[in-house]
């Protein structure tokens, strides 16, 4: 069963930096740090053998078995194997069982000359073995180290397991990193690995073997998504078997979902090799941090209610549109004043409210709003081309903002290399503006540069209606310097 969280697209203002950073670290551990783990436990492991510390170690395994009446338990059972599959197992997890190895080293399980043999040639197997980041850093069962539990949760057995990891990572960390901010991301991580770490720890106790990878934190990160955006419908992509779609639903339904699946795989599925009991543990252990959070007072709400607000702008600027259509800008405008008073840096909504007043021939307002859509910085070259319509078309209504704020505009779009545009924005303002004199010459420096044939035109616009200016004496300056041979 797959479930992903889809309801937020990853754009700048959603980028979540802290998640991309921890999922960056668990690259770099598994591509840097993991990458010679094979050939140093190798190494340690045929020193292991020839040395005698295999042998010594796995008859005195079988004491501790019998004396202490444990069974061969491991991460997959051990019970029922072939003979040499078992003593390899046997061996292997004689070297990391915790209590056996305190026994041999009190002494417990050797003779004390066998146990001074066996502790030289262990600290020399133990400093050949420690190269291996996995050895020295995973989480062991029976074995209550919270470095362990934390280290664990950034290492990874092979490629797919880190890039499973890493994809809901990803894709859940935007989610719950946008609400809870930067530092509660990364502490969240790091007490869901812990919780997960101690999930695993009690539910294996008395077993012996490891555990790794970063899906307990991850895990808690889900816990966390399902608590904090609670009864909000989100949107998730879901696939079980042969059956998948995308589907809305409130998001903690997920919650008890998830936990379900984990549950079942662990009691189902015991000999899988999978840490279900660690998953477990991180969605309980970040459901509960995330209601810590949530009665705090530390959530960002205008994340989570976005996309329903995107939604109900989306609809409410349709029915804008089809008002206008019909003609009625009253109606449309209703619609359109909530939506700019949310959205103020929408070109498209200004625009629409400047047409809505000239449909309703109210002159007054129709020159507030070309002056509140010719203010607005544009991110584009159409929403550029939006703003010049509504000049063109005020210019023709007789209904220009005043001159200040044409030229503001003007000199943006000098600064975006659109020079014929601003030469038409410059043409509406009349009379001998000392502002409006600076922006034609500013504008024939920019048409030079670029190499524009229009230099000199414009040089020529700006002495004839600018005459008595300086900037009338700096064209006519260029003008003779272009003219000379």
């Amino acid at each position: 069963m797959l479930i992903l969280p889809l309801d937020r697209p990853l754009t700048r203002e959603t980028f979540p930096w802290t998640t991309a950073l921890l999922v960056l670290l668990n690259v770099l551990v598994f591509c840097v740090l993991q990458a010679g783990d094979g050939p140093a436990e190798a190494r340690a492991e045929a020193f292991r053998s020839a040395s005698g510390l295999a042998a010594q170690e796995t008859e005195a395994y079988r004491r501790h078995l019998d004396e202490t009446g444990g069974t061969l338990r491991g991460p997959r059972g051990g019970a029922d194997l072939p003979e040499p599959l078992r003593d390899r197992l046997q061996a292997r997890l004689a070297d990391i069982d915790p209590r056996f190895q305190a026994r041999l080293a009190r002494g417990e399980l050797l003779a004390p000359d066998e146990t001074a043999l066996w502790a030289g040639r262990r600290a020399e197997y133990e400093a050949l073995a420690g190269r291996s980041t996995t050895w020295r850093f995973a989480q062991r069962s029976s074995d209550p180290s919270p470095l362990r539990m934390l280290t664990a949760a950034f290492l990874h057995g092979d490629l797919p397991h880190l890039l499973g990891n890493m994809l809901f990572l990803g894709l859940v960390g935007m989610l719950v990193e946008g609400v809870v901010g930067a530092w509660r991301t990364l502490l969240l991580y790091v007490l869901g690995a812990l919780g997960a770490g101690m999930a695993s720890l009690a539910w294996r106790w008395g077993e012996v073997g490891v555990g790794l990878g970063a899906s307990g934190a991850v895990s808690a990160f889900m816990g966390a998504y399902c608590v904090l955006w609670g009864l909000r419908r989100v949107r998730f992509f879901y696939w079980f078997v042969v059956v998948f779609d995308y589907v809305r639903a409130p998001a903690i339904v997920l919650l008890p979902v998830w936990l379900a699946w984990e549950v079942y795989n662990l009691l189902a599925n015991p000999d899988a090799g999978v840490g279900f009991d660690a998953h477990a543990g991180g969605l309980l252990t970040g459901a509960a941090l995330a209601l810590v959070v949530r009665y705090t007072g530390g959530t960002r709400t205008g994340f989570m209610d976005a996309p329903a607000r995107a939604q109900e702008d989306e609809a409410a600027w349709n029915a804008a549109q089809a008002a206008l259509g019909r003609m009625a800008p009253t109606e449309a405008e209703a619609l359109l004043l909530p939506l700019a008073a949310r959205r103020p840096e929408r070109i498209d909504v200004q625009v629409a409210l400047y047409r809505c007043a000239r449909y309703a021939g109210t002159a007054a307002r129709a020159r507030e709003r070309a002056a509140a859509v010719l203010a607005l910085t544009a991110p584009d070259p159409a929403a550029r081309a939006q703003q010049m319509e509504v000049v063109e078309d005020a210019a023709r209504a007789g209904l220009l903002p005043e001159p200040p704020v044409l030229l503001a505009f003007a000199a943006r779009l000098i600064e975006a290399a659109q020079p014929a545009a601003a030469a038409r924005v410059l043409g509406t303002s009349a009379g001998e503006d000392p502002a409006s004199a600076r922006l034609w010459l500013r504008l024939a420096l920019a048409r030079e540069a670029a190499g524009d044939a229009a230099y000199r035109e414009t040089l020529e616009i700006l002495l004839a209606r600018f005459p008595a200016t300086p900037e009338a004496g700096k064209a006519r300056f260029l003008l003779d310097a272009a003219a000379s041979p």
